[in-house]
């Protein structure tokens, strides 16, 4: 909301009305998918990529992203609970992406291993330590929530359906040690319809 009225002071109404239509079909996906356990994977999949696109513009275009599929997943067919990938590309984006001084990148891969997809999300950002870095120096204290209510939503899931779902988070490192990203790799149960 701020980025649109940002376009309206700045008399951007081009821009406002465009990130304006984003931002409403955002919302009705959101409000249509969280009201179900489970959604398609097609449906998770467009509200992702209009989050991303949606970031691409607040954030005047930073980075780039590209979302790839196991050509034998049917996104018509396979049920996830919706929500649980997008807070980790938020954090990608606002943890590690947008404290780069070059042009990020987001690479989202899913794959199909037996009853689970499989996704990985994996960013060229500052990495977590230097993030935690930038927080202290900044003053904040604040903790993601993000974060937390995705766990504990992964962790009820598991309780409720006896399911495997997990998330680990790596930092990467480069030929010298040097920090080159995160990657987070979730595990989510799937159904099919």
């Amino acid at each position: 909301l701020n980025s649109i009225q940002s376009y309206i002071l700045t008399h951007d109404t081009e821009m406002a009305v465009t990130y304006l239509g984003k931002f409403s079909q955002l919302m009705r996906l959101i409000l249509a998918n969280s009201g179900n356990n489970y959604v398609m994977l097609k449906e998770e999949l467009n509200a992702i990529t209009h989050y991303l696109d949606l970031e691409k513009l607040r954030f005047d275009n930073k980075f780039d992203y590209s979302i790839n599929l196991d050509h034998i997943i049917d996104t018509e067919f396979i049920e996830i609970p919706p929500m649980v990938i997008q807070p980790y590309i938020e954090n990608a984006i606002i943890h590690g992406i947008l404290h780069k001084t070059s042009r990020g990148n987001i690479k989202i891969d899913f794959a199909l291993r037996g009853r689970n997809i499989h996704c990985t999300i994996i960013d060229n950002g500052i990495g977590r330590e230097k993030s935690a870095e930038l927080k202290e120096k900044a003053g904040i204290k604040r903790r993601s929530s993000g974060m937390y209510i995705t766990k504990a939503r992964l962790e009820m899931l598991n309780k409720e359906n006896d399911e495997e779902f997990s998330v680990r988070i790596t930092d990467l490192k480069d030929d010298e040690g040097k920090t080159s990203g995160t990657k987070v790799e979730l595990i989510i149960h799937y159904n099919e319809d």
